[in-house]
């Protein structure tokens, strides 16, 4: 088992995501993007049920799993797409599904490094 350095692991977050807050910063004064907030604001409420359907499913998931790890990464890979594809679908003026798919490229940059690195 490997042991975890947990300066390494700050250094390398704290690089990530200073990283990711200036391409977002980027992005948004590129493309004309609106902050609506930190917290996410469903399309629609199929949006809503269905993102309550998949958490459902990964929760059962994660209890029959050998590696929830692969679980992890594939709830966020499935939520994150989904989510971007509707804002893309019906909100395509908004432009937010472009920041979507930045947060998921950032987030699976740094679970790939923690999980190969830490």
């Amino acid at each position: 088992m490997k042991t975890i350095n947990w300066i390494e692991l700050i250094v390398v977050s704290v690089i990530i995501f200073g990283i990711q807050l200036a391409v977002i910063k980027l992005l948004k004064r590129k493309f004309d993007i609106k902050n609506y907030g930190l917290s996410y604001k469903h399309i629609n409420s199929v949006q809503a049920w269905i993102e309550r359907g998949l958490f459902i499913v990964f929760i059962i998931l994660l209890f029959f799993a050998y590696s929830s790890l692969f679980v992890w990464f594939s709830f966020i890979l499935v939520l994150f797409i989904f989510r971007a594809y509707l804002e893309w679908k019906y909100a395509r003026s908004d432009k937010q599904y472009i920041l979507i798919l930045c947060y998921l490229f950032f987030l699976l940059i740094f679970l790939s490094i923690v999980y190969l690195f830490f």
